[in-house]
């Protein structure tokens, strides 16, 4: 496999390299909080929910990343309240083993256009994900990954919290 992804006869540019087997890459996440509820998402084909986001492309920034994300997947536009943690992840999915830097931030929906009375958000896009609006206390019944912010998402950090996770 290349370094370098070839995605519809463009060069990608997310930061992801296989080296050796490993996939290692950087994402960046966020949520937002309302209501005592959170808003993930899932892949359709998965067990697990997870905050919105995605790879960080070469000379793009972590916040711009997470903004990007959103626009593309809700079509909304998000600040940065906060980072809340960076994680070294260490996993495997399908198959692979990833190697992954993870900035995970809280989130503010800057024009209150998402509704959390709506528990799931439909969207018509090509990705085949569910976006939806869990109760806090509901959440540990859930798997969510990564696998560090099961039990930590209830009770926020009031600091960033630098994270090494094996899962």
């Amino acid at each position: 496999m290349n370094n370098i992804d070839i995605l519809k006869g463009e060069i990608s540019l997310d930061i992801k390299v296989n080296v050796e087997g490993v996939i290692l890459n950087c994402r960046s996440a966020g949520f937002i909080l309302k209501n005592n509820k959170i808003l993930l998402h899932k892949e359709k084909k998965v067990n697990f929910w997870a905050p919105i986001g995605g790879k960080v492309k070469i000379m793009e920034s972590s916040v711009d990343a997470v903004k990007r994300e959103y626009k593309e997947e809700l079509d909304i536009e998000v600040e940065v309240e906060r980072l809340i943690w960076m994680a070294e992840n260490f996993f495997e999915f399908e198959g692979k083993k990833y190697h992954e830097y993870t900035f995970v931030y809280l989130l503010i929906d800057v024009n209150d256009v998402l509704s959390c009375e709506d528990e799931e958000i439909s969207v018509l896009n090509e990705k085949q994900f569910v976006y939806k609006w869990i109760d806090l206390d509901e959440i540990n019944k859930l798997s969510v990954k990564p696998g560090f912010l099961s039990g930590n998402l209830e009770k926020l950090p009031k600091q960033l919290v630098h994270v090494i996770y094996k899962d």
